[in-house]
């Protein structure tokens, strides 16, 4: 065995060539260059980059329906509300509200 080749890696993770991508995407080198640099095979780097754009084009994962939520209020009592939405909607109260009010806003809570 030739101890002066770098060893090969065998697997490599999403975690590890997502930010690889991501720095080659913001350098302005070839992707061949870029590999060099970072002892790197090309074939390996248009794998990752293959799947990094198909990620990338996927709809993100929809969240059905509400979290379950605690208050420790009493219900004639008023409380700072933040309420977010599965659509990514955020509604925030800057002034206290009554229980009974964001109960409304939940009608299925």
């Amino acid at each position: 065995m030739n101890e002066n080749r770098p060893s090969k890696r065998a697997y490599r993770c999403e975690e590890e060539m997502f930010p690889l991508i991501e720095s080659w995407e913001s350098s302005e080198q070839s992707q061949q260059a870029f590999c060099k640099a970072h002892s790197l095979p090309i074939a390996v780097f248009g794998y990752w980059l293959r799947r990094y754009r198909e990620e990338k084009r996927r709809p993100a994962k929809k969240v059905q329906g509400f979290v379950s939520i605690e208050m420790e209020a009493s219900p004639g009592e008023s409380v700072l509300a933040e309420i977010h939405y599965p659509d990514g909607t955020r509604l925030v109260f800057k002034e206290p509200v009554g229980l009974g009010f964001l109960q409304g806003l939940l009608p299925n809570v």
